[in-house]
């Protein structure tokens, strides 16, 4: 047996139909609570949704702003800040960051299209960083901030529906449907995450060249990484000077063992 409401006795919908359509259909769970349920039962309902959605969204924007002022700020931008100091920062960051997701929310219609662009945001630019520091120890974080850029620009020009970012580089494949809905049957999703971990291992190989051999000096170190670099070259040169100490060293200089004798 079915049960379907009757959506023209609630007053909400003008052109007196009895089902909902459209929009409408995205926003059932507060038409339902506003219009087919006691005020009592609607205020806990709704209550209990929007406490759920925002202690969620409180720990995102916090994890977000704690990650900000610990590995960026205190990492790259001031390594000497103090504890209060770095308390402002994430205070301010939290209020940015909010701004910035309600705007995002605001525009952003659709909760699916949301989810779905987080997560090709954390395939394309998270998933070679983590792949890099947990299997490649060599790289390094002009690496990681050359693949960040690299793959926000190639996610970015291949198009974003969810922003209503229309593709700059039409990808293999490229097709408009009649009704202007534009399709990239290319996997530039997957091509732009190549490219970030590419980038990642080449620039990080590189900074580590051009440092090593005194390219370039530590006044273009603008993220504090050629100190690293030089303790690691001074260590290999230690190893190798102690390495040809050794085998230079001639025999009768050698130490001589317990219970041997010097001839």
């Amino acid at each position: 047996m079915n049960f379907i409401s009757d959506w023209s006795k609630t007053g909400y919908l003008s052109n007196n139909s009895t089902i909902l359509t459209g929009d409408d259909v995205t926003l059932v769970l507060p038409l339902v609570m506003a219009h087919l349920c006691p005020k009592v039962v609607a205020l806990f309902g709704l209550g209990s949704v929007a406490s759920a959605v925002m202690s969620s969204v409180d720990s995102a924007v916090l994890a977000s702003s704690g990650m900000f002022s610990r590995n960026v700020y205190r990492t790259i931008i001031s390594k000497g800040a103090s504890e209060k100091e770095l308390i402002y920062v994430l205070r301010s960051a939290t209020v940015v960051f909010g701004i910035v997701t309600t705007l995002l929310t605001v525009y952003v219609r659709s909760i699916y299209a949301l989810w779905a662009f987080c997560t090709d945001l954390v395939y394309v630019i998270l998933f070679p960083q983590l792949t890099c520091a947990l299997y490649f120890p060599s790289s390094n974080v002009y690496g990681s901030l050359s693949a960040f850029i690299v793959g926000v620009f190639f996610k970015i020009v291949g198009g974003e529906q969810t922003l209503g970012v229309t593709p700059i580089i039409n990808y293999p494949w490229y097709s408009i449907t009649g009704e202007g809905e534009i399709t990239q049957m290319f996997p530039f999703k997957t091509f732009s995450m190549l490219m970030s971990l590419l980038s990642l291992l080449v620039i990080s190989a590189l900074s580590d060249w051009l440092f090593e051999n005194g390219i370039l000096s530590q006044n273009f170190d603008i993220l504090r990484k050629s100190k690293t670099i030089l303790k690691k070259a001074e260590n290999r040169n230690f190893e190798r000077e102690m390495l040809l100490n050794t085998m230079t060293t001639k025999p009768d200089e050698n130490i001589n063992m317990p219970g041997e004798t010097k001839c």
